[in-house]
């Protein structure tokens, strides 16, 4: 696997925190409790917003998906105009590892969304593919897709 480094690091100053305790999601409207998977989840939102100019009204965080009658959450997904999944991101910990069992966990995922766009990142570590299901090639890419009108 081919690891980029995103610079998520760089937006800290940007994220709202209260106490030390919470941090506020703009995408669910709400404060969170800290943890070390939130705040990288939240720099993600940031990235996306500030950096790659998606608004905070086409994502979606922590939602519930069926898989194989099992409920599962994923972390983060960016839809389309037509409201289809356009980039799912699975978010991990700084000093997680990410591995095949990740890179697994957000494949499971999209067998239900359909993304064209992948994600597994701890913040630090970044792994981007980019999957053309009309001729099943699957390429790695250094960013995410900008934001366009196509988008």
């Amino acid at each position: 696997m081919n690891f980029i480094d995103l610079k998520l690091d760089l937006l800290k100053d940007r994220i709202q925190r209260k106490d030390d305790q919470f941090l506020f999601d703009p995408v669910r409207r709400k404060w969170i409790k800290f943890s070390s998977e939130e705040y990288v989840r939240q720099l993600m939102l940031i990235y996306l917003h500030d950096v790659l100019g998606y608004g905070y009204s086409t994502m979606a965080v922590e939602r519930m998906i069926k898989l194989n009658g099992l409920s599962k959450r994923f972390d983060i997904v960016v839809f389309n105009r037509k409201g289809e999944a356009f980039i799912l991101i699975e978010c991990k910990s700084f000093n997680h590892q990410l591995s095949q069992d990740v890179w697994d966990q957000v494949s499971r995922y999209n067998c239900v969304l359909a993304s064209s766009w992948l994600c597994i990142t701890t913040g630090i570590q970044s792994l981007i593919v980019k999957i053309d299901f009309e001729n099943s090639k699957i390429s790695a890419e250094n960013t995410l897709p900008v934001y366009s009108n196509n988008s």
